[in-house]
């Protein structure tokens, strides 16, 4: 004979649907879009016009994930433009093919805790290569039994990005003019993420 478990509303049973809807937002975000495995430390995506976005990563452990959005693409219906899963620690580039327009590094992920980013803002113009910046973030605490804590800040380090992307895509920077846009933005304070899940 089968056993039929029936239950009302519990202290568990509110707990267990956020924690459903919560993952459910989570799966939206983060496979919205094909993601590129970081191994490598160099990335191509093909995304449409003659504008190329370029920026790095600073983050002292691996596993880490981040997904760019267009600015004003939000809520767990917006696709992502790209997803970057399990980048590799250290510093690591990024350069990216996008349409003309104004993008962001929205969402910063290390399982299973996402966290949502401000001020990471990414511009690309046609027929140029545009360096953001640096993202480093500075883990506080990443015990594996709790979320971990950071804090978070783009910097300016053109000459040495430059110097290296101009090595890494010579065919590529030879054709395009590398503007630092990361120069026309204050320098960056060490900011706390809004945690989402």
């Amino acid at each position: 004979m089968r056993r039929i478990y029936r239950h009302e509303y519990s202290s568990i049973g509110l707990l267990v649907q956020p924690c459903f809807l919560l993952m459910l937002f989570s799966i939206f975000i983060f496979t919205s879009c094909a993601s590129v495995n970081a191994g490598s430390r160099d990335f191509l995506v093909d995304g449409g016009s003659e504008g190329y976005a370029l920026f790095t990563t600073e983050i002292p452990r691996e596993g880490w994930s981040l997904s760019i959005f267009q600015d004003g693409d939000a809520g767990p219906f917006a696709k992502a433009v790209a997803v970057y899963e399990s980048i590799p620690k250290g510093k690591n580039l990024f350069f990216l093919k996008l349409p003309e327009g104004k993008y962001m590094i929205r969402y910063l992920r290390r399982r299973p805790y996402i966290f949502e980013l401000e001020s990471c803002a990414i511009v690309v113009t046609s027929g140029k290569i545009n360096y953001e910046g640096t993202l480093q973030v500075n883990l506080e605490q990443n015990a594996w039994y709790e979320a971990p804590r950071f804090s978070y800040r783009l910097t300016d380090d053109f000459a040495g990005i430059e110097a290296e992307f101009r090595a890494r895509y010579s065919e590529i920077a030879s054709r395009y003019e590398i503007t630092d846009v990361a120069a026309n933005r204050e320098p960056g304070a060490w900011k706390q993420p809004n945690r989402l899940m």
